[in-house]
C-alpha cells in the first residue's frame, strides 16, 4: 500500500520495521509481487534512515545499519534499476561516519563489491584490488577483534581467488602469500591453519601450477617436461607443509589417470624423499604411505598379475581358468558412486569382445558382506566377484588391495593374454580402445558362456543368502564396518582436490555402508563421469565442491561430464534440507551451469534447466526467485516466434523493465540475441527502429565487450535495409576460420546462403538445425552456405563448429564485423539467399522463410539448358 512510513521514536521504528519486514509481497502475477516486494523495502529503508538520523542507541543504530544493508540486498537481488549506486554511496557514508565499526562494515562491502566486479570482468582494475587488500591487511586490531578477522580473512581471500580466476597469477600469488603472513599466527587455529597453507599456494599461483599441470596432461604433451620441472623445484625446499603433499600426490593420480606412468613415478619418488624425515611426523608418515602405494600400483605394469581370493560363497576362485584372455580386474565397492557408473561400460565391452577372449573379475572391497550381498542380488554381474579369504582382511585390506597400493577406487587393471599387465585405470572409452588394440574390432555375440565362477545374467550370485535371509556375523544395514578409518583430515586448505572424484579413497567411504544404487540407473552414463562430487559429502563439502568448481577455467568447465556433476552435487544439497544459504548456492549453481550449457546449443541441459525452472518457480529466496524470474523471461523470448505478432510490443517491454534493472554481463548474450530477433518481426520499419534504438542502448551500456559491441551495432541506423539489398551483388571477402583467404568468386555459378550468426546468439543456435538438414539435402547440387560468424571468442567457435560438425566454410575475425556493417546486418542470424549470378533474392532472419525460394532457384537451374 502507500502508507507513509511513520515517524516515532526509534523502538516505535523497529517496530514497524519488524511488521513490514513480515508482510508476504502481495500481487497475483510475479511482477507485481516484485513491485510489491521492492515498495516494501524502500519503507524499510526509509524507516532505518530515520532511525540513523534520530542518532539512536548503539545497539539500534547496529541494527538499523544491517536492516538498511539487508533491503539493498534484495532490491539488488530482484534487478531494481540504479541499486548499486545507491549501496556504494550507503557505504561511502559508513566510512566516513567516525563510527569505526560502521566504516568497517563499509569498506567491507565496498571491497567485496570490487572484487565481485573484477571477477565478473566488469572491471579490471587488479590495482585498486591490491591496494584495498593491503590497507585492510595492515589494521591488525581489527584482524584482531572477536569475530572481524575470520571476516577480513575471508574476504581478502576471495580477492585472491578473484585474481586468480582473472589470470592475474603473480598479484594472485602475492596476495595468498600476503593474507598467509597475517594470519598465520591468529589465535583461531583453523585460521592459521588455513593461512600456512596460504602460503604454499602462493607459490604454486604464481607459478600457475595449475594451468600447466592441465596443459601437461591434456593439451600440449610438450608441455609436460616444463611441469616437471616446476614440480622438482617446488619440492626442493625445506620441510614442505600439507597443502604442497596434497597437490603433488593429486597430480601424481592425475598423471596416473591419463596414463603417464614415468611421470607419475617421478613425482612419488620426488614426494618421498621430500616429506623423509619431516618434523611433522604424520605428515611424513601419510606421505609415505601415498608414495609407496602409488609406486606399487605403478610397478604392476608390464609384470604377471595373479588374482587370488574367494567367490561370495566360500569357493576358491580359480584364476587359471582365465589364461589366454584378456581380463580386466574391476577394484570396487557397493557404496563407491564412480565404481557404479563405471560397470554399464565395463558390461558394454564384455558384450562386445567377450567372443573374442576377453573377460572380467571384480574384486569386491565392501567391508560389510551384506552390503555386497544385497548389491549383487539386484545387480547380476556377469562376471565373477572375488572376495577376500581372510574374514578379517575385507574392505580396503584386502590383501589383493594391499599388494596393488590401492587407496583410492575404482582401480582397474588391464592384462593381456599372457597374463601381464599392460594398463592401468582403463575408463570410459579407453577401455574399448585398449581392447581393440590387443584383440581387434568388436565382434557382437548372438550369445556366449559365463567363465567358471561368473554370474551370469539372472542368476543367483554364489554363495547370496536368499531374499530376507541374514548372513552370519554381517553388521545390520546402516552399520559401521569393521576396519573402517575415519575421514582423512583436510589437508589441502579447505579447498576440494581438482577433479577430485575420478576416483573414491578410503578416506571417503561413508559411515553406512548402504547404498541405493543400482547399474539400470537411466542417469548412469556409458563413460563414468571425472567430475562427480564423491559420494558420502555433508551439504557443507559439496558447498566447497560447488565453489571450487566455479572456480575451474572455462577449458574445464565446458568438457563433458562438467556440467552433469555440478547439477548432481547440487541436487543432493537440495534435497539435504540444509540451511536456506546452502540452498541458493546450490540452486544458482545448477541454474548457471545448465544456462551455460544451453546456451552452447546442449539440447539435454536445455531440457534439464526447463525442468529445474518448473521445480524452483514458486521458491521465495530472493536470489532464486531474481534467477528464475531472469531464465523465465528469456525462455519468453527465445520462444518468441510462437508468439502473436500484437503480443510483441507487451514482451519487447517486459524485457527492456528487465534490462534496465541490470547490470548486463556475457551470460545476458543468449536473451539480448532472442530480444534482437523478436524485434525483427516487428513490421513497421519506424516502430522496429525505435525498438533497435532502445535495445542497443541498453545493451552498448554493458561492461561485457561482446554485449557492448553488439548494442552498438543494433542502435546504428546504417547500411541498407533488406528490402534495399533484394536484387544487389553480394561481395564477400574475409578470412575463412581455418586462417585461409576467403574466394568468393569460387561460388559463382552456385545457390548460396549467407548467413551472419554466433555461437552466443540463442536464435542462430536454434536455427542451425535446420540449415545443416538444408546443406544435407542439397550439397550435391549447385547449392552452398557461407557462415558469416561475429564471434569474438574464437576459441568457442571452432569448440562448435568441431563438435556440431559444420561443414560448410565459415569467416571470423574483425573483418565480419565490417560485413555486417556494410550490409545492415542488425540482428541475427541474418540471412541472404544468393543466386547463380551473385546476386540477393531474399532476406530474413528466420530459415523458413528462405526454403521455398531455395527450392525455386534450385528447380529452376535443373530446368535451363
Amino acid at each position: 500500500n502507500d502508507e507513509p512510513v511513520p515517524d516515532g521514536t526509534p523502538e516505535e521504528l523497529m517496530a514497524y520495521i519488524r511488521r513490514v519486514g513480515g508482510q508476504r509481497p502481495a500481487g497475483n502475477t510475479e511482477e507485481e509481487q516484485i513491485a510489491s516486494f521492492r515498495q516494501m523495502n524502500e519503507k524499510i529503508i526509509a524507516a532505518a534512515d530515520k532511525i540513523l538520523a534520530s542518532s539512536a542507541p548503539g545497539d539500534i543504530g547496529k541494527q538499523a545499519v544491517q536492516i538498511k544493508l539487508n533491503a539493498f540486498r534484495g532490491l539488488a537481488e530482484v534487478g531494481t534499476p540504479d541499486i548499486m549506486p545507491r549501496i556504494r554511496t550507503f557505504c561511502q557514508e559508513l566510512r566516513q561516519s567516525g563510527n569505526l565499526e560502521y566504516a568497517r562494515l563499509g569498506r567491507m562491502i565496498l571491497f567485496g563489491m570490487q572484487v565481485g566486479s573484477l571477477a565478473a570482468g566488469e572491471s579490471d582494475d587488479v590495482k585498486s584490488v591490491m591496494n584495498e587488500l593491503d590497507a585492510m591487511l595492515v589494521d591488525r586490531e581489527w584482524i584482531a577483534a572477536e569475530g572481524q578477522g575470520e571476516q577480513v580473512f575471508g574476504l581478502t581471500y576471495q580477492a585472491a581467488i578473484a585474481l586468480q580466476t582473472v589470470g592475474k597469477f603473480a598479484e594472485a600469488g602475492a596476495a595468498f602469500q600476503r593474507i598467509g603472513e597475517t594470519f598465520q599466527t591468529h589465535p583461531n587455529p583453523e585460521i592459521a591453519t588455513e593461512a600456512k597453507n596460504l602460503l604454499e599456494r602462493s607459490a604454486l599461483v604464481q607459478a600457475d601450477f595449475d594451468g600447466k599441470r592441465d596443459a601437461a596432461l591434456f593439451d600440449k604433451p610438450e608441455a609436460m617436461e616444463p611441469f616437471m620441472g616446476l614440480v622438482r623445484q617446488l619440492l626442493a625446499g625445506q620441510n614442505p607443509g600439507p597443502y604442497l603433499l596434497q597437490q603433488m600426490l593429486d597430480a601424481g593420480q592425475y598423471m596416473e589417470f591419463t596414463q603417464h606412468p614415468d611421470s607419475a613415478r617421478e613425482i612419488y619418488s620426488l614426494v618421498g624423499q621430500a616429506y623423509q624425515g619431516h618434523p611433522n611426523q604424520e605428515l611424513a608418515a601419510q606421505a609415505a604411505e601415498r608414495t609407496t602405494n602409488g609406486t606399487r600400483r605403478l610397478d604392476l605394469l608390464g609384470k604377471p598379475f595373479v588374482v587370488e581370493g574367494v567367490l561370495p560363497d566360500g569357493t576358491p576362485f580359480d584364476w587359471s581358468a582365465y589364461q589366454g584372455k584378456v581380463v580386466l580386474v574391476d577394484f570396487w565397492a557397493s557404496w563407491c558412486q564412480p565404481c557404479i557408473a563405471e560397470i554399464p561400460n565395463i558390461a558394454k565391452n564384455l558384450e562386445l569382445y567377450r567372443s573374442k577372449g576377453f573377460d572380467v573379475v571384480g574384486v569386491n572391497l565392501d567391508e560389510n558382506p551384506e552390503d555386497r550381498q544385497n548389491f549383487l542380488q539386484r545387480n547380476q554381474l556377469p562376471w565373477a566377484t572375488v572376495i577376500s579369504a581372510n574374514p578379517e582382511a575385507q574392505g580396503f585390506d584386502n590383501p589383493l588391495a594391499v599388494k596393488c597400493g590401492i587407496d583410492a577406487i575404482p582401480f582397474l587393471v588391464l592384462v593381456n593374454q599372457q597374463g601381464v599387465v599392460v594398463a592401468m585405470h582403463t575408463r570410459g572409452e579407453e577401455l574399448g580402445q585398449k581392447l581393440a588394440e590387443l584383440l581387434g574390432p568388436a565382434v557382437p555375440p548372438a550369445g556366449s558362456p559365463a567363465p567358471a565362477g561368473a554370474n551370469p545374467p539372472g542368476a543367483t550370485p554364489p554363495g547370496a543368502t536368499p531374499p530376507g535371509g541374514t548372513p552370519p556375523g554381517a553388521t545390520p544395514p546402516g552399520g559401521t564396518p569393521p576396519g573402517t578409518e575415519a575421514p582423512a583430515p583436510n589437508t589441502s586448505g579447505g579447498l576440494p582436490a581438482d577433479e577430485s572424484s575420478w576416483f573414491v579413497s578410503l578416506a571417503d567411504e561413508p559411515e553406512s555402508t548402504e547404498t541405493e544404487n543400482t547399474t539400470d540407473d537411466p542417469a548412469d552414463d556409458e563413460k563414468a563421469n571425472p567430475y562427480l562430487a564423491a559420494a558420502g559429502l555433508s551439504p557443507a563439502e559439496l558447498i566447497d565442491y560447488l565453489l571450487a568448481m566455479e572456480e575451474k577455467p572455462l577449458t574445464i568447465q565446458r568438457r563433458p561430464g562438467f556440467a552433469e556433476a555440478i547439477a548432481e552435487a547440487a541436487d543432493r544439497v537440495l534435497a539435504a534440507d540444509a540451511s536456506d544459504k546452502f540452498d541458493t548456492i546450490a540452486a544458482l549453481a545448477k541454474f548457471r551451469v545448465l544456462h551455460d550449457r544451453a546456451s552452447f546449443d546442449d539440447q539435454q541441459a536445455d531440457e534439464q534447466l526447463v525442468k529445474f525452472l518448473e521445480q524452483m518457480k514458486d521458491d521465495q529466496r530472493p536470489k532464486i526467485a531474481a534467477e528464475v524470474l531472469f531464465l523465465s523471461l528469456e525462455r519468453k523470448a527465445l520462444d518468441a516466434d510462437e508468439l502473436p505478432l500484437d503480443q510483441l510490443p507487451e514482451l519487447l517491454n517486459e524485457l527492456a523493465r528487465f534490462f534496465e534493472g541490470q547490470t548486463l554481463a556475457q551470460r545476458h548474450l543468449r536473451i539480448a540475441s532472442a530480444t534482437v530477433h523478436a524485434v525483427n518481426r516487428l513490421e513497421q520499419d519506424e516502430v522496429r527502429e525505435q525498438e533497435f534504438q532502445r535495445f542497443g542502448k541498453l545493451f552498448a551500456a554493458s561492461p561485457d565487450k561482446e554485449l557492448a559491441r553488439y548494442g552498438k551495432k543494433i542502435a546504428k541506423s546504417s547500411g541498407p535495409g533488406s528490402s534495399e539489398l533484394v536484387g544487389q551483388p553480394l561481395e564477400l571477402t574475409g578470412t575463412t576460420t581455418d586462417g585461409e583467404a576467403f574466394a568468393w568468386d569460387t561460388y559463382r555459378g552456385k545457390v548460396v546462403l549467407v548467413d551472419f550468426w554466433a555461437t552466443w546468439c540463442g536464435p542462430c543456435r536454434k536455427a542451425m538445425p535446420k540449415v545443416k538438414e538444408l546443406y544435407e539435402k542439397h550439397r550435391d547440387g549447385p547449392f552452398d552456405i557461407v557462415g558469416i560468424s561475429l564471434d569474438q571468442d574464437l576459441d568457442a567457435l571452432a569448440q562448435y563448429l568441431d563438435e556440431n560438425k559444420i561443414e560448410w566454410t565459415n569467416l571470423s575475425g574483425e573483418d565480419t564485423q565490417e560485413l555486417a556493417k556494410k550490409y545492415g546486418v542488425r540482428g541475427i542470424p541474418t540471412m541472404m539467399l544468393v543466386d547463380a549470378e551473385g546476386k540477393i533474392v531474399a532476406v530474413s532472419h528466420n530459415i523458413d522463410d528462405l526454403t521455398g525460394k531455395l527450392e525455386e532457384l534450385l528447380a529452376a537451374g535443373k530446368k535451363a539448358p
